[in-house]
C-alpha cells in the first residue's frame, strides 16, 4: 500500500504530536505538513496537496469555511474534524462543508487511525458516541 499523506492543523503542539506520532506508527501515513490556524490548512492545502487534512474546528479562523474551500477547491483532498466540539451542530455544519470525517478527541487511538483509513479510502467516519444523532440531524 503507498503511503497516505496527512497535514495535521491543530492550535495545541501537544496534540498535534500525538497525532503525527500515532499515525506515523501505521506504517501507512506521511505527516507532510503542520498547521495552527484555518489560514495555514488553505496553505498548506494549495501547496502541499495531502491525500487527508485533520482539522480542528476550534483552531484561530473559520475551520468550517475553510474545510469548504479545500474540498471545493481540492477535491482530492479528504478532510476529519478532529475536535473536543461535543454537539450535533457542529458535526452537522463540519460534513455539510465538506468533511468526510468527524472524530471527537476523546476517542481512543484507534479509532482515529480507523477515520483516516474510512476517509481515505473514500467512505465518511462519524465518532461512534454520537454517530445516530449527527445521522438524524443530517
Amino acid at each position: 500500500m503507498s503511503s497516505i499523506s496527512v497535514a495535521l492543523i491543530d492550535n495545541h503542539p501537544v496534540t498535534v504530536e500525538g497525532l503525527a506520532h500515532v499515525l506515523a506508527a501505521q506504517g501507512t501515513f506521511t505527516v507532510v505538513a503542520r498547521g495552527e490556524s484555518s489560514r495555514d490548512a488553505l496553505a498548506i492545502a494549495k501547496r502541499h496537496r495531502p491525500d487527508l487534512i485533520v482539522l480542528d474546528l476550534a483552531v484561530p479562523g473559520n475551520a468550517i469555511a475553510a474545510i469548504s474551500e479545500i474540498t471545493v477547491s481540492y477535491p482530492g483532498i479528504r478532510v476529519v474534524a478532529f475536535t473536543a466540539a461535543p454537539g450535533v451542530d457542529y458535526a452537522v455544519n463540519a460534513l455539510e462543508a465538506g468533511a468526510r470525517g468527524y472524530v471527537s478527541k476523546s476517542c481512543r487511538t484507534d479509532e482515529i487511525v480507523a477515520a483516516a483509513r474510512a476517509v481515505t479510502a473514500g467512505d465518511i467516519y462519524i465518532s461512534q458516541n454520537f454517530a445516530s444523532e449527527v445521522i438524524s440531524a443530517l
